[in-house]
C-alpha cells in the first residue's frame, strides 16, 4: 500500500484504491462474522440438547430493529464529549424527526419518521462520528469564545418508502470552495497541522480531525449501507449534510 500511494499517479489512483481496498476487508469481515455466528448458533448448548426446541439461527449480523433516533442521540453526546475532551467545549446538539411537525397524520408521520431500520450500527456510528466531529470541529473555530452562545447543531431524520434520510446541519461557516472540491479525496485536510506534545492537550492522544480518511470512509459505509452521502454549503453560514441509509436492503452491494 505505501508503495503504491508512492507511484500512484493521481488522487483518482489512490481514491480507487482506497476504496476497493476496504470494500473488500468490510465485506469480509461481514461474511465472516456471519459464519461465525451461524456455526456457534448452530451449536446446541446443554439445555437445547435436552430440549426438543430447534435453536434459531440469526438471520443477519445487522440490526434489524434499531432506534435510528436512539442511536443519533447517543453519537452525538460520544461527539460532544470527544470534542470537549480536545477543545475544552462543545456546541449543543438538537436531534428531531418528522413525527415532530404538526400537521401530519397518524400513519404517514409514522413512515416519516422511520426509526427502525435495517443496518449495522457499528457503520451507521462511524458515519455520524465524522460528519459530527466535522460539524463541531467547524463551530469550535468559527465562533470562537461565543461557542456558548452559538445556535445548536440541528440534527433531522426521516424516512419515506425504503429510505431513511439524516441531515445535519451547523453554522460553522461552511467548507471553503478549494476544500469541498476534494472533500472526498483520501488523505485530504483542510484542518491545521498540530505539533505534538508531551503533555496533555488537544495534540495528545487520538487526533480530533485532520486525518483526511473520514469523510471518503464515511460515504464508503453508507453507499455499502445502499444510500450515499453528499453536502452543500451556504459560504460563510454553515453546512447541510445529507446521510441516505436504505432500510430494505435491496441496493445492490457495490463488491
Amino acid at each position: 500500500l505505501e508503495l503504491f500511494l508512492q507511484v500512484a499517479q493521481t488522487q483518482q489512483d489512490i481514491n480507487d484504491l482506497m476504496e476497493s481496498m476496504h470494500v473488500h476487508l468490510i465485506t469480509w469481515r461481514l461474511l465472516s462474522s456471519q459464519h461465525e455466528l451461524l456455526l456457534s448458533a448452530a451449536k446446541p448448548s446443554t439445555q437445547q440438547e435436552k430440549s426438543s426446541t430447534p435453536c434459531q439461527l440469526p438471520i443477519s449480523i445487522g440490526s434489524v430493529d434499531t432506534d435510528l433516533h436512539q442511536l443519533v442521540e447517543e453519537t452525538a453526546e460520544d461527539c460532544r464529549a470527544f470534542c470537549i475532551e480536545k477543545n475544552g467545549e462543545a456546541p449543543e446538539v438538537c436531534v428531531s424527526s418528522a413525527l415532530d411537525l404538526p400537521g401530519r397524520g397518524t400513519e404517514e408521520a409514522a413512515q416519516a419518521k422511520a426509526p427502525f431500520c435495517l443496518i449495522v450500527e457499528g457503520h451507521v456510528h462511524f458515519i455520524l462520528m465524522e460528519i459530527l466531529k466535522n460539524s463541531m470541529g467547524a463551530m469550535v473555530q468559527h465562533w470562537g469564545r461565543d461557542l456558548l452562545d452559538a445556535p445548536p447543531i440541528q440534527i433531522q431524520l426521516a424516512g419515506r418508502g425504503p429510505e431513511v434520510g439524516i441531515r445535519i446541519s451547523d453554522l460553522g461557516g461552511g467548507v471553503p470552495l478549494r476544500h469541498r472540491r476534494k472533500a472526498f479525496d483520501f488523505f485530504h485536510t483542510s484542518a491545521t497541522p498540530m505539533k505534538a506534545t508531551y503533555g496533555y492537550s488537544k495534540a495528545h492522544g487520538a487526533a480530533f480531525t485532520g486525518m483526511g480518511v473520514g469523510l471518503p470512509m464515511a460515504r464508503l459505509y453508507a453507499r455499502l449501507c445502499g444510500g450515499d452521502l453528499s453536502f452543500n454549503v451556504l459560504p460563510g453560514y454553515g453546512t447541510d449534510t445529507f446521510i441516505i441509509l436504505n432500510r430494505a436492503a435491496d441496493t445492490p452491494f457495490p463488491v
